[in-house]
C-alpha cells in the first residue's frame, strides 16, 4: 500500500509545472497557471495538508516574479490590457495562497510576502498600481490578522512592525493629501462653531454640485481603501509587545483625519475609534500630552458621530458607538485635567454639545434600547472584580446588549459630573471676575443638569435622568443643600402613575440612602 505521503505528492507534481509556467516567460501560460493555482487554492474540496511553508514560499517567490514582469510591461505602455489582466490574476492567486497557508508559514515566508507588497504596489507619484491594489491588500491584512506573525513581526528591534505601520501611514497620507481637492462638504471643520460644522466653500453652489457628483465615486473608493489601511494599523497595535509608542503620534493624526471626512457613519469608523481608544489605554501614564492632545480634538468629533442618522435597531451604528463609548471612557480623565485649565471655556462647551447629543439620542430611544429593570439584579453582596455593579444592582451577566446599555449610562453620567464639577468652577470663576455681579435668575435644579432635566415635562428626558442619578450620586460631591433640593424633586415620582418613572425614582431614592447611609 503506498504511503500517505506518496498519495499526495501528484499535487504537489501539478504544483511544480504551475510554478514553472507562472515565472516562465511565455505569457499565455502564466495567464492559464495563475488560474489554475487560484482554482486550486480556492477549491475546499482538494487537499492541501502536504504543503509546507517551505513549498507555499517557493509559490509565492513564483508569483512574485510574475507580479514585477506584467508591472514592467504595464509601465512600458505595450501590451497594457494583458497586462492589467494578469496582474488582476496574480494578485488573486496571491491572496488565495496566502488564505490557504497562512498558519503554516514562517517568519522568513511572511517577512518576503511583506516587502515584495510593500515594494510592488506603490508607484513612483505614490499611488498604488491598481490591478494589484485591491487583493494584495487583503492579502496584508490576512497575515497581520495573525497574532503570531505579528508579533514576530514586533520581535527584536520591531523592523518589521514599524516598516509595516509606516506602510499603511504612508497611504493613508497619500489619500489623504488627495482629499484636497473634494468638496468642502466631505470635511468636518475643526474651527467650526459646532462640531461637524463644514468649512465654507470657495466655489459657487452651482459649480460645487458639479464637482459632487463627479468625486463621489472616487470618494467611496478612498473609503474603502483607507478602512482597509486602519484595519492593518488596528491589527498591528493589538499585538502585546508592538512597539507602538514610536509611531503613536503618526497613528492619531492619521486616525483624526481620517475621523473629519464627511463620509456615512459605517466600519470605518468602528475601526478608527477602536485605534484611538486602545492607543489611549497603552500610552496611559506614559505618554500625558497626546492623551490630552487627543481629548481636545476628539470630544467634538465624538459628539459629532455620535448623532442619530438611522434607527436604535442598526447593529452597526451600536457597534461603532461601542467603540465610541470606549474611547469616552479613556479620555475622562484627561478631560477632567484639561479642564482645569481652561479659562476659555471651549472645552467645555464641547463636553456640553457632546452631552446634549447623548441626552437628546438616548432620551428618543425604544424603550428596549434604554437600560431596564430586567437588566440588573439588586443585591447588598459586591460582584465579582470587573462586573458591571453598583453598590445596590448589578448587571446580569452575559447580555452584551445589556452592557452595552449599562455601559452609555454609566459613562455618561461620568462625564455629567465632569462637566457639573467644571461648570461650577467657571461660574465662581467669572463671578469672582465680575465687580459687579449681576442678580442671575436662579435656575431649577441649579447647575446639575441631570437635576435640570428631572424637572422636564418630557417623559423621555425624565426618564433618562432617573436612570443617570444612582451612577452619578456616587461620584458627585452634592452640598447638602443640593441633596436635599434634589430629594424634594425625587421622592414625588416614587408615587408617579408612570410605572418605569416610579419603578426608576425608587432605585435613585434607594441608591441614595445607600450612598448617605
Amino acid at each position: 500500500m503506498p504511503s500517505q505521503k506518496k498519495t499526495l505528492r501528484p499535487q504537489a507534481t501539478n504544483l511544480a509545472q504551475i510554478k514553472s509556467d507562472i515565472a516562465g516567460t511565455p505569457v499565455t501560460a502564466r495567464s492559464d497557471a495563475l488560474e489554475d493555482l487560484t482554482s486550486f487554492f480556492g477549491n475546499p474540496n482538494l487537499n492541501h495538508e502536504a504543503l509546507r511553508d517551505k513549498e507555499y514560499h517557493s509559490i509565492c517567490e513564483a508569483l512574485f516574479c510574475a507580479a514585477l514582469a506584467d508591472k514592467t510591461i504595464l509601465l512600458s505602455g505595450k501590451g497594457v490590457g494583458k497586462a492589467k489582466d494578469r496582474l488582476r490574476n496574480c494578485a488573486r492567486a496571491l491572496r488565495e495562497t496566502v488564505s490557504r497557508g497562512v498558519s503554516k508559514f514562517k517568519g522568513k515566508t511572511v517577512r518576503a510576502i511583506i516587502d515584495h507588497i510593500t515594494d510592488t504596489l506603490p508607484t513612483h507619484d505614490g499611488d498604488f498600481l491598481e490591478p494589484l491594489a485591491k487583493d494584495y491588500m487583503q492579502t496584508f491584512v490576512i497575515l497581520l490578522d495573525s497574532p503570531t506573525h505579528v508579533g514576530n513581526l514586533a520581535l527584536k528591534d520591531g523592523s518589521g512592525w514599524k516598516h509595516c505601520a509606516m506602510f499603511a501611514l504612508d497611504r493613508i497620507s497619500n489619500l489623504l493629501d488627495g482629499n484636497d481637492s473634494a468638496p468642502a462638504s466631505f470635511v468636518i471643520g475643526r474651527d467650526s462653531p459646532v462640531p461637524g460644522t463644514a468649512r465654507q466653500s470657495s466655489v459657487g453652489p452651482s459649480s460645487a454640485r458639479s464637482r459632487l457628483g463627479g468625486q463621489r465615486g472616487a470618494l467611496q473608493v478612498q473609503r474603502n481603501d483607507l478602512l482597509v489601511l486602519l484595519q492593518c494599523l488596528q491589527l498591528l497595535f493589538s499585538a502585546p509587545n508592538a512597539p507602538y509608542m514610536s509611531k503613536r503620534k503618526e497613528v492619531a493624526d492619521a486616525v483624526l483625519q481620517v475621523l473629519r471626512l464627511r463620509f456615512d457613519l459605517d466600519k470605518l469608523h468602528r475601526v478608527a475609534f477602536s485605534i484611538l481608544s486602545n492607543l489611549l489605554l497603552q500610552t496611559a501614564g506614559d505618554d500625558p500630552a497626546l492623551g490630552q492632545y487627543l481629548t481636545r480634538e476628539l470630544v467634538p468629533l465624538l459628539g459629532y458621530w455620535w448623532q442619530s442618522r438611522t434607527l436604535d435597531k442598526d447593529e452597526l451604528q451600536f457597534l461603532v458607538r461601542d467603540e465610541m463609548l470606549k474611547t469616552m471612557h479613556a479620555i475622562s480623565v484627561y478631560l477632567d485635567y484639561l479642564l482645569q485649565d481652561d479659562p476659555a471655556a471651549t472645552l467645555l462647551q464641547q463636553l456640553e454639545e457632546l452631552l446634549d447629543e447623548l441626552w437628546g439620542e438616548y432620551s428618543s430611544r425604544n424603550p428596549r434600547a434604554r437600560l431596564q429593570l430586567d437588566d440588573v439584579t439588586f443585591s447588598s453582596l459586591k460582584a465579582s472584580a470587573g462586573h458591571f455593579s453598583t453598590d445596590l444592582f448589578a448587571l446580569k451577566p452575559l447580555d452584551q446588549h445589556a452592557e452595552r446599555r449599562w455601559a452609555f449610562v454609566a459613562v455618561m453620567s461620568r462625564l455629567e459630573f465632569i462637566f457639573l464639577q467644571h461648570s461650577k468652577s467657571n461660574s465662581q470663576r467669572l463671578a469672582t471676575e465680575d465687580s459687579q455681579p449681576r442678580k442671575r435668575q436662579r435656575r431649577a435644579g441649579g447647575s446639575n443638569r441631570i437635576h435640570q432635566k428631572l424637572l422636564s415635562s418630557d417623559l423621555d428626558t425624565k426618564l433618562t435622568s432617573l436612570q443617570l442619578l444612582p451612577f452619578f450620586l456616587p461620584l458627585s460631591n452634592l452640598d447638602q443643600e443640593e441633596i436635599l433640593t434634589l430629594m424634594e424633586d425625587l421622592l414625588p415620582m416614587v408615587g408617579d402613575k408612570q410605572g418605569l418613572l416610579s419603578s426608576w425614582a425608587m432605585v435613585a431614592c434607594a441608591r441614595y440612602v445607600f450612598f448617605c447611609g
